[in-house]
């Protein structure tokens, strides 16, 4: 995935200032099933998107799911947010610039 267009559920994690490891804690899944979901290697299934929804608490996150897997073509990213660096948060959410 190229690095100025992040992935949206690694966007909505970093938007809750959550760690991968605290974000997999808390969804009750494993870091490497977030790394993958964040990686676009799997998508993850239904009801971890509705935990994801519950945990991240991101209103915009389960509605662009849902249109990402309707195939609807305006389901893009928000342009709105962008990981930034926040304390705590993984290297992936930190130091990177968006140009």
């Amino acid at each position: 995935m190229h690095e100025r267009y992040p992935n949206l559920y690694k966007r909505a994690r970093c938007a809750t200032r959550l760690t991968q490891e605290g974000a997999a804690e808390l969804l009750d899944i494993s870091v490497e099933s977030i790394k993958q979901y964040e990686g676009g290697r799997r998508v993850p299934p239904d009801e971890v998107v509705a935990r994801m929804v519950e945990v991240y608490r991101l209103p915009w996150h389960s509605g662009r799911v849902r249109a990402a897997r309707s195939g609807d073509a305006d389901a893009g990213e928000p342009t709105t947010r962008r990981c930034r660096p926040v304390d705590g948060a993984d290297d992936d959410c930190r130091g990177r610039s968006h140009r």
